[in-house]
């Protein structure tokens, strides 16, 4: 499940017998491949992350279906924020001088 990507495709899937569905929260897709892109930029050619909407009508829908969903609970700005604190203090300790 990868937001309003591909919410349409839901009541298919669970018509053709899925066990349940998996939410990706936290990261990108590339719309060419459909891979996940884990380190991605807002200028990057990618499906951004479901915002908060997005997974709010994901759970109504998958709601609707009766199956089970997991979900990868990643958040993309918090991870982001978390790895700038720790690569700014790795600097100041001189532990890092490869990141810019």
């Amino acid at each position: 499940m990868l937001g309003d990507f591909n919410i349409k495709e839901l009541p298919k899937l669970a018509e053709a017998s899925v066990v349940g569905f998996k939410l990706f929260w936290g990261y990108s897709l590339n719309p060419h491949t459909l891979e996940l892109v884990y380190n991605f930029s807002k200028d990057d050619d990618v499906v951004l992350p479901p915002d908060d909407g997005q997974i709010y009508d994901a759970f109504c829908e998958i709601g609707k279906t009766g199956k089970a969903v997991c979900i990868h609970a990643e958040n993309s700005a918090i991870i982001s924020r978390l790895a700038s604190t720790i690569i700014y203090y790795l600097k100041k300790q001189g532990f890092c001088s490869c990141w810019h």
